[in-house]
């Protein structure tokens, strides 16, 4: 199995390859999460070894039959480069069964380290390059350009985080600046605009508690619900 980077299909966006594929599998997203109780639960040592088998089987049993994994990049990460290594296979292997891959890696900073990020998880040449990451967007939404602008370059896809269903995650994104519109409004405002221009509209979301809320699919202003 290898583990090279593969460009997406250059006859259509992220965005448009994810509609076709909730057309044909459903709207569900199977994620890939191989935290330890779970990996004892399968009778697998909580290892990179033990993730490999967990996350192999999962795309050998589901894949070509859901229309995108979600592997959780944190739980690979965990076990050092042996886990990165094998985040990569993972990647590899959600691309030759044919089912889209959204990397979970929540990543989110400024200037050359949000370009690093975005070098990392959505360029052409990178083996963690799946079809599309997850990102925050609280160190201002706007430091995100250089990845949306990348996945725009490559058809790769941007979920950015809005409101998380997690209880600590009010304090912040429910929280009022100068103006009465909370900062998690505020991100889905500024995001509402941004996905509206020509250059970004095929492949940048939102993320809403457990649903993945797109605004845009085949270049039109058609939404709809990608749960997880």
């Amino acid at each position: 199995m290898t583990t090279s980077a593969i460009k997406p299909a250059a006859s259509a966006g992220f965005g448009d390859r994810l509609y076709a594929a909730m057309r044909a599998y459903g709207p569900v997203c199977v994620g890939i999460d191989p935290h330890a109780s779970l990996l004892q639960e399968w009778g697998l040592d909580d290892d990179a070894n033990g993730v490999r088998e967990f996350s192999l089987r999962v795309i050998e049993a589901l894949g070509g039959r859901v229309a995108a994994f979600k592997p959780q990049a944190a739980f690979f990460e965990r076990h050092g480069s042996r886990g990165v290594a094998v985040l990569e296979e993972v990647i590899a292997a959600c691309r030759e069964v044919g089912t889209l891959c959204i990397v979970d890696a929540k990543r989110g900073d400024i200037g050359s380290t949000m370009d690093g990020y975005a070098q990392a998880f959505l360029s052409d040449s990178s083996p963690l390059a799946g079809d599309a990451v997850t990102l925050s967007p609280y160190l201002g939404v706007g430091s995100l350009t250089p990845a949306l602008e990348l996945a725009r370059q490559t058809g790769r896809g941007v979920f950015v985080l809005a409101l998380t269903s997690n209880p600590e995650g009010s304090s912040v994104q429910h929280a009022c600046g100068v103006q009465p519109l909370p900062v998690g409004g505020a991100v889905t405002l500024y995001n509402k605009k941004s996905i509206r221009r020509p250059h970004w509209t095929n492949g940048c979301s939102l993320i809403y508690d457990s649903y993945f809320w797109a605004y845009t699919c085949l270049r039109c202003s058609v939404s709809f619900i990608f749960s997880l």
